[in-house]
């Protein structure tokens, strides 16, 4: 009994992951120009962990951006973060890796190719031009950045004119406008804006996406839970004759219940610490989560879940099963 509740509690909250991953991936889809929901500009290098802090954040990414004129384009230069969700898919080439390495989009027509020479010049009066080599042909794929691409490194060769940016996903439920001017409260020295637009449609996925799980989910748990609760009207059965007994001599039903209760709740502990266990080992093993805080809240809000359904379930068999007529108990071929 303790292998099949590790089993089934074991199952359910590995598929719960992997349904909360595949959802946060669809919301994507709907995500049409950008990853992000909220751009944070101005003073933003103190802000990052308050920022996360907010309700319904989800993401925090901070990147370093410069204008500059490159060719016949006055144009924002982009260096990313190790952990951004923009995907630096290229037609031609590769990402940029190097110092003096640039990705550049393939709807500007610049009438370069894969390994030219380009001048970058910043707007700030008096500086000089920086040449990079094109190191790859950004894509107009979703989610692909649509503006040039350096790395950090390289970022530094411009100095002063460099600027801090914040961009910020949401989780799709709550209010754009209500996330922005929490955000704004955190300083005058940031500027927030939003993309309204485009989260009208991240909340109307998010909403179907959620239906989607939610049944999903319900239909594991009534299947593992009904599961624990016909192997525990099995086990009663087995005992049909020693519970007429008792019965027969004044043992009251709620003394009967209390013990496959008991039971249950013995058995659950036990199959939750070995399910933990289990847990540990496959979120390190699959790289899926860090650290045993994350599997902990992972396993605590739907674990919890699945023991308060399965013990309800083994109450209301067990319930029904000391309910049976005395003579009943003491005829069932089971307990004979």
């Amino acid at each position: 009994m303790i292998l099949a509740i590790f089993a089934a509690l074991t199952t359910y909250v590995v598929f719960g992951a992997v349904l909360d991953n595949a959802a946060t991936q669809a919301v994507q889809l709907w995500r049409s120009s950008t990853p992000y929901d909220i751009v944070v500009d101005g003073n933003v290098e103190r802000f990052s962990e308050s920022v996360l802090k907010r309700r319904g954040v989800v993401t925090v990414d901070a990147v370093q951006i410069c204008d500059v004129i490159l060719g016949s384009y006055n144009v924002t230069l982009l260096a990313l973060g190790e952990d951004s969700l923009f995907v630096l898919d290229c037609e031609e080439g590769k990402p940029p890796v190097g110092a003096n390495e640039i990705a550049i989009p393939a709807a500007w027509n610049l009438d370069v190719l894969v390994g030219n020479s380009i001048s970058v010049l910043p707007l700030t009066p008096g500086a000089e031009a920086s040449v990079f080599t094109v190191s790859g042909i950004l894509s107009g794929k979703q989610g692909v950045p649509q503006q040039p691409v350096v790395n950090m490194e390289a970022m530094r060769s411009f100095d002063s004119e460099i600027r801090n940016r914040l961009l910020v996903a949401l989780d799709g439920k709550v209010d754009i406008d209500a996330a922005a001017k929490s955000i704004a409260a955190l300083s005058r020295q940031i500027q927030v804006s939003t993309a309204a637009d485009q989260y009208a449609g991240v909340q109307q996925g998010t909403s179907i996406v959620e239906m989607l799980l939610g049944s999903m989910r319900l239909l594991i748990l009534v299947i593992a839970a009904s599961s624990m609760g016909v192997l525990v009207y099995l086990t009663q059965r087995e005992q049909a004759y020693q519970c007429g007994v008792l019965r027969a001599m004044g043992l009251r039903r709620t003394w009967l219940l209390a013990v496959p209760l008991a039971q249950g709740l013995i058995m659950f502990l036990v199959g939750s610490a070995l399910s933990y266990v289990a847990l540990i080992v496959w979120a390190r093993g699959a790289n899926r989560l860090l650290g045993t805080v994350d599997v902990t809240s992972l396993f605590v809000s739907q674990a919890r879940t699945f023991i308060l359904f399965g013990l309800a379930v083994i109450a209301f068999s067990a319930w029904s099963f000391v309910s049976r007529p005395i003579t009943g108990l003491l005829r069932d071929v089971w307990g004979k």
